[in-house]
């Protein structure tokens, strides 16, 4: 894939559209795109990215960030590229989803998401979706591959060097997905876990079918069968011999069965005696019974025909008390009409006070409408102008809001600012603090090579004699022979402590970089907030002390400016409102003003008449309610149902007292029939020994018991064994298959896993894969790191001293030396040396991983200030060698050598408010 023309247009610090046209840069070679720190050198290549993939490189980006901040609601925000790959030519354009102003009317709205790939001579394919399926396609790469081929980034240079085998694991996984192998041990240790936990199931479900296997301790079978119910595993020739066992219980079942039969043929004869005897005792009582209630009943008819004598008697005044019943029937008409007339009366009387409240209502209600209107009317002059300020009110709040926030932004910026100096000041701290160690374990290491060397020469000269020729000098005279020391080190203390010095001097130089960085993190922290202090603070930096209070003063204020700006909005929206609510109201409270007038003359009209009808009907009621003998309805009322009940009382006396002496005389004769056939029946059955045949049914009764609890008790047995017994049948073929499996699954899982051998064990599947993969990286790399090193160094993955290969830790080889150590003490520019070769090997694996296509371009970003000249000559040989071969290469960085080396430039600088510009230089 090689871009070909870049456009970018509201994305990120790119507030214009700008226009990048990578073929003016040839097909081969180095190009450099340089800038300040911040100026927008990575957004190029996020840009492309974006493009490509719908997300920009770096993890610390997100697409809600793309839009540029500097951005009018009016200017849109979209990258197009025009890319080669395979021989064919593309153009994608593609947008984020951001806010714009709406094109009809006023407002906001949300453009949303697309994109847009068009392949030369062909139609173009829409959709987010659709759009990135096929770029995967036609590149065959992820985002995060061609991210890792395409860009090789400073943070990522040492990541895969100096990071720990867990980093290195999760990296691998997601280049080269191997993921697939750690699913696979996931899976082989699921389902150990499974085969273990169903054979554990079918062995607990053994357990519960043996332990539901019933016996008496009595039993002669109940030794062995307690040893097989405590046995983890049923033999064949157990489980016959709890065959045999439940063979016996249905056996004895079927005796005692028959036992049971023949019980109750003898119960069923007693039985039949019993209620026999029975029936004869209870019709004798009730003969008994008869004799007894026919006596009674005659004693009751004498005194039943005494009480119809009396009712007779009462019977005679009832002809009386009908006359005055009817006299006094015809006069409740009457009663009742005058009761109607006086309802009538008290109704116009409750009527007239209604009427007269109402008047009273009405007056108060027609005073308070007119005291409304005049004060409606004076309040409404009153606010004749109110809400003609709301409207400047409201632009100067949101003027406050905006001061605010830019504000709080400086403050935010500010505390950052404090950190990064604070941590700074740390760096720079520990820096002194590795230098002091370092002068000291470098004197340690030059006093003991210095004894060492004096050791030397004092044994040399032990050997020394006059006349004869020193071997190092060739003297023949020795004045002044060395003399060996006491306390001179040995060789091997010598060596430790260079390795001490040369660990303490890699430190110092890593800690050097970093307080490096740090500072110009800090410095470039303070240029911004600078620049933002003076739209509001022209006169100070934030390296003034008097800035903070200066900031507090400034948001109180703002503070207070918004809360009385807002107070005056406040009061002049509800002046405007009570001015509207004022004259929509007016007109409805003059015309309920009319409408109460009106109702209070119909109200008085109506009174009048009221009183005038009271008058006369009160007079015309008085004279019909002279000469009658109650004085209300109520009174004459209730004196006729008097009347009424007593009659009603008297017929129903007499009608009783006859019914009862007729039921009594048909008692008399039902029992006297009964009795006679009760005697009949005695005579017809004969007189048992009842207590003798009780006696014999308990007997035969304890006997059924007996027998039927024993019968339950092996019926119970029998069917809970047998049940048993299918279950254990069928569990031990399914054990014997169960623990097949386990033993074939978990043997494949412990060498997936790697723990089948040893303490250490093996490496994993995927680990492996990945070590492997290592491997292939590291033959690449190191064709590149010897070329950089003059062959002094080779990366080498890490064996432990045991021999075991568990790991994906690096060391590197010293061929100066002859001995392998960690990566971490290279020195800062060998480490860098490394870094990149092992970036770039990486990039190629990726490349031949994914089917082995070709990435026409690449970017390397940054690293290249802290090296030598030295260093960078070689790594800027590496990386011409690497852009040999139709392969265009961009370097992001702002290292004045590599200006003055590299003639094709994308300058790339930010104007005074914060845009980027980008253009194109050959010199």
């Amino acid at each position: 894939m090689r871009p070909l023309k870049l456009v970018m247009t509201g994305f990120e610090s790119y507030k214009d559209r700008t226009e990048i046209n990578f073929e003016e840069l040839g097909n081969r070679g180095l190009y450099l795109i340089t800038g300040d720190t911040g100026a927008g050198k990575t957004t190029i290549f996020d840009a492309i990215t974006f493009a490509l993939y719908g997300s920009p490189s770096g993890a610390d980006r997100n697409v809600e960030m793309l839009r540029s901040h500097f951005a009018d609601e009016n200017t849109p925000t979209f990258v197009e590229l025009d890319f080669e790959a395979n021989g064919k030519k593309y153009h994608i354009k593609r947008n984020p989803e951001y806010e714009r102003k709406a094109l009809r009317g006023e407002g906001i709205t949300t453009e949303a998401a697309n994109a847009e790939l068009q392949p030369d001579g062909q139609e173009p394919l829409s959709g987010v979706s659709k759009v990135n399926a096929e770029i995967e396609r036609i590149l065959n790469l992820k985002k995060e591959q061609f991210c890792s081929i395409a860009m090789i980034a400073q943070g990522r240079f040492q990541q895969l060097l100096l990071s720990k085998k867990d980093d290195k694991e999760r990296l691998f996984r997601e280049l080269f997905h191997t993921e697939k192998y750690e699913s696979l041990q996931n899976q082989l240790k699921s389902d150990k876990s499974q085969a273990l936990a169903y054979l554990n199931e079918l062995k607990l479900r053994m357990g519960e079918a043996l332990s539901g296997f019933i016996f008496s301790e009595e039993d002669e079978e109940a030794e062995k069968i307690n040893q097989i119910k405590n046995s983890s595993y049923v033999k064949e020739e157990d489980f016959e011999f709890l065959k045999n066992f439940a063979a016996k219980d249905e056996k004895k079942l079927s005796e005692l069965i028959s036992q049971i039969i023949e019980n109750e043929k003898k119960l069923e004869k007693v039985n039949g005696d019993l209620q026999a005897g029975s029936e004869r005792i209870k019709t004798e009582e009730k003969l008994t019974a008869a004799e007894k209630n026919l006596s009674e009943k005659g004693k009751n008819l004498e005194g039943l025909k005494e009480v119809v004598t009396r009712a007779e008697k009462e019977a005679e005044k009832l002809p009386g008390l009908e006359k005055e019943k009817t006299l006094l029937e015809a006069s409740l008409k009457k009663y009742e009409e005058i009761s109607k007339k006086e309802d009538g009366l008290e109704k116009l009387g409750e009527e007239i006070k209604t009427a007269e409240k109402k008047e009273i209502e009405l007056e108060e209600k027609k005073n308070k409408y007119e005291a409304a209107i005049e004060t409606a009317k004076v309040e409404l002059a009153a606010l004749k102008n109110a809400g003609e300020k709301a409207s400047s009110y409201e632009i100067s709040l949101e003027k406050i809001s905006e001061e605010e926030k830019e504000i709080k932004d400086i403050e935010k910026r500010l505390s950052e600012l404090i950190r990064k100096k604070e941590e700074l000041v740390i760096s720079q701290n520990k820096v002194e603090q590795i230098n002091s160690l370092v002068v000291q374990t470098n004197k340690k290491y030059t006093d003991l090579l210095r004894l060492f060397n004096l050791e030397q020469a004092g044994i040399l000269a032990e050997k020394l004699e006059e006349g004869c020729e020193c071997p190092v000098c060739g003297s023949k005279d020795h004045p002044h022979p060395a003399v060996k020391s006491s306390e001179a080190p040995n060789q091997t203390e010598v060596e430790e402590a260079k390795k001490e010095a040369d660990r303490v001097s890699s430190q110092s130089t890593s800690l050097a970089v970093e307080a490096a960085q740090k500072k110009t993190e800090a410095a470039n922290s303070e240029a911004e907030i600078n620049k933002l202090l003076k739209k509001y603070f022209s006169s100070l930096s934030a390296a003034d002390k008097e800035l903070a209070s200066e900031i507090v003063k400034r948001k109180e204020s703002l503070q207070k400016d918004y809360e009385e700006t807002e107070a005056k909005l406040l009061e002049e929206k509800k002046a405007k409102f009570r001015h509207e609510e004022i004259e929509k109201s007016l007109p409805e409270i003059e015309s309920s003003l009319k409408q109460t007038e009106n109702e209070a003359l119909e109200n008085n009209s109506k009174m009048a008449g009221l009183k005038a009808k009271l008058e006369t009907e009160a007079k015309n009621l008085e004279a019909e309610k002279s000469g009658l003998k109650y004085k209300t309805f109520a009174e004459a009322q209730k004196s006729f149902m008097l009347l009424e009940n007593q009659i009603t009382q008297l017929k129903g006396a007499f009608e009783s007292a006859n019914n009862n002496r007729n039921d009594c005389e048909k008692e008399i004769e039902n029992l006297k029939g009964e009795i006679k056939s009760l005697n009949e029946q005695l005579k017809k059955t004969q007189a048992l020994d009842m207590e003798k045949l009780n006696k014999e049914k308990l007997k035969l009764y304890e006997e059924k018991n007996s027998m039927n609890t024993q019968r339950d008790s092996l019926s119970e047995r029998k069917g809970i064994n047998q049940e048993s017994l299918r279950k254990i049948e069928a569990l031990i073929p399914e054990i014997e298959k169960a623990t097949d499996r386990y033993n074939m699954i978990s043997a494949l899982s412990d060498v997936a896993a790697g723990s089948n051998r040893g303490a250490r064990g093996r490496p994993s599947l995927e680990t492996y894969v990945q070590m492997n993969c290592l491997d292939l990286i590291n033959r690449r790399a190191n064709l590149r790191l010897k070329k950089m090193t003059d062959n002094k160094y080779e990366l080498r993955r890490r064996v432990e001293k045991d021999g075991s290969e568990l790991g994906l830790d690096l060391n590197v080889k010293d061929f100066y030396t002859g001995r392998e150590r960690e990566v971490q003490t290279l020195s800062g520019g060998e480490q860098f040396q490394a870094s990149l070769s092992l970036a770039l090997g990486l990039a190629d694996e990726i490349q031949d991983n994914a089917g082995g296509i070709k990435l026409d371009a690449m970017f390397v970003d940054e690293g290249f200030g802290t090296l030598d000249s030295e260093t960078l000559n070689k790594a800027m040989r590496a990386l011409e060698d690497l852009s040999q071969g139709e392969k265009l290469v961009g370097i992001i960085s702002h290292v004045e050598e590599l200006e003055n080396r590299i003639p094709k430039k994308i300058c790339v600088k930010k104007d005074a408010s914060g845009v980027s510009h980008a253009s194109l230089i050959q010199d």
